[in-house]
């Protein structure tokens, strides 16, 4: 049919994504590399800053999805490379999803097909969560993710443009939330600190009973990242914990 300009195709961008690739990859008779470029912080039309919170993250997620059994494809997250807060500002005249900057996003993205081309032993994506676990503290739990990938110890450091960027004790500066339901989502309290090891993250939510934890997903600009040695970024995810 004929397609609808106000309906919401988030749910379906992998299907379509995925299509792409197998059509060019068709038409042009080559198995060549393909890299994605995830959507940074964005504020503008997409909506009002609650649909942008609600669409911007599931298309992240939806971006990354078709790529991720097909060894010739990569993902570039570029959520800490996001332009200031706002639609339209002077270090960001054409609105927050068209970032100017963009060295170090094409930095990201030949790297990857250096790697995926040329076979070149780099490391060209940051951080994936491997584990996620909780214990009660109170009334609320601390919850703990490791993660691997990239090179360790890892480590926190405000996004670029950042606001309040990684400052202690800041709750806004902290990009993961948790939920007991894996629809509600309640944010976490008092900023994310490294673990011990510099493997992981540890930050306390008010749920006693967590099932769920996501990344760069409770704002639209995120402000503090988990960075590999590469200062590659943790990529965004939704995960269950290890109940």
């Amino acid at each position: 049919g004929v397609p609808n300009p106000t309906e919401n195709t988030v749910s379906r961008y992998a299907c379509m994504e995925k299509q792409l690739v197998e059509s060019w990859r068709a038409e042009f008779n080559s198995s060549f590399a393909f890299a994605a470029i995830q959507l940074p912080g964005y504020l503008g039309d997409c909506g009002t800053y609650e649909q942008c919170l609600r669409n911007v993250f599931p298309m992240r997620l939806q971006q990354e999805r078709p790529l991720l059994d097909d060894p010739g494809s990569e993902v570039c997250a570029t959520y800490d490379l996001s332009c200031p807060f706002g639609v339209k500002t002077d270090l960001c005249p054409f609105g927050s999803v068209h970032n100017v900057n963009k060295r170090p996003i094409g930095a990201r993205v030949a790297a990857q097909l250096r790697r995926l081309m040329l076979k070149q032993s780099l490391v060209t994506e940051g951080p994936r969560v491997a584990s996620v676990s909780a214990e009660r503290v109170g009334s609320g739990s601390l919850v703990t993710i490791r993660f691997t990938g990239g090179t360790a110890p890892f480590e926190l450091a405000g996004t670029q443009n950042c606001a309040v960027c990684c400052g202690a004790g800041t709750p806004a500066s902290n990009d993961f939330d948790a939920s007991s339901t894996g629809t509600s989502w309640a944010n976490s309290t008092g900023g994310a600190r490294l673990t011990a090891d510099g493997l992981g993250v540890a930050f306390h939510v008010p749920l006693a009973q967590p099932t769920h934890v996501r990344y760069t997903a409770n704002q639209a600009m995120p402000q503090c990242a988990l960075y590999s040695q590469e200062r590659l970024p943790a990529l965004p995810f939704v995960h269950k914990l290890n109940l």
